[in-house]
């Protein structure tokens, strides 16, 4: 992914970058089949820090992408097969769409030991609102298959404590919302509200060398669905 930072004057910082997306050998599976292939895609961001003394402001944005998924698809449904509507293993091709995501932060400093920052981010889960998998030699429509996912928030706080001059400790916390509705709930990618809690330490060695240590866990809310028609 190739970037470029730009230092505006002593308080200000932009950023540009270029991303790159790759698939390979990705699989997508739903109640009539599955398929399987490769794809790529790309996308940008941008970012901007302003400093002043002791307070620090941040906003980075990451557009959206579509990954151009190129594969064989094979059919579950063994009778739409049998009647010839379905061939086995046909080349097939899918348009992945990928969230964009726009972040808000703010980092203050209440000393020469210790800093606060607060995060905001918000995912464009709207995008990925359907897959339709088409034929690739005669472009008809195989299936869809309706997400309809919702945008999301993500809120988290970090704090950095110098307990000495080469030892710092670091704790984390953070409440990410999903953005799989119930509506369109699927067992096939299960996700539910979670929080995260973070605790890490950093220690610098002779000759600038530095070491760091991380642990997080993760509290996933608990999800009931019930559906009309079974998962497979």
């Amino acid at each position: 992914m190739p970037s470029a930072a730009y230092r505006v004057n002593d308080n200000l910082s932009l950023g540009l970058g270029l991303d790159l997306y790759w698939a390979k050998s990705a699989r997508l599976n739903s109640n009539l089949g599955g398929l399987r292939g490769d794809g790529n895609g790309i996308g940008f961001n941008l970012s901007v820090l302003y400093r002043l003394d002791r307070l620090s402001l941040g906003a980075a944005y990451r557009s959206g992408g579509t990954l151009d998924i190129d594969g064989g698809y094979t059919p579950q449904v063994l009778p739409l097969v049998a009647a010839g509507r379905l061939q086995p293993g046909q080349p097939a091709s899918v348009d992945l769409n990928l969230p964009w995501s726009l972040q808000l932060g703010v980092r203050y400093e209440f000393g020469a030991d210790l800093a606060v920052e607060l995060d905001w981010t918000r995912t464009g889960w709207s995008e990925f609102d359907r897959l339709e998998v088409t034929g690739d030699s005669t472009g008809a429509l195989i299936f869809s298959d309706v997400n309809d996912w919702e945008d999301a928030n993500a809120y988290r706080l970090g704090l950095t404590y110098q307990i000495r001059p080469r030892t710092q400790l670091r704790f984390g916390y953070a409440y990410d919302e999903t953005g799989q509705g119930a509506d369109h709930f699927s067992a096939r990618v299960p996700d539910s509200d979670r929080q995260l809690f973070g605790i890490g330490l950093a220690q610098t060695l002779d000759q600038g060398l530095p070491v760091e240590l991380g642990d997080m866990y993760v509290s996933m809310d608990e999800r009931r669905i019930r559906s009309a028609t079974p998962y497979q």
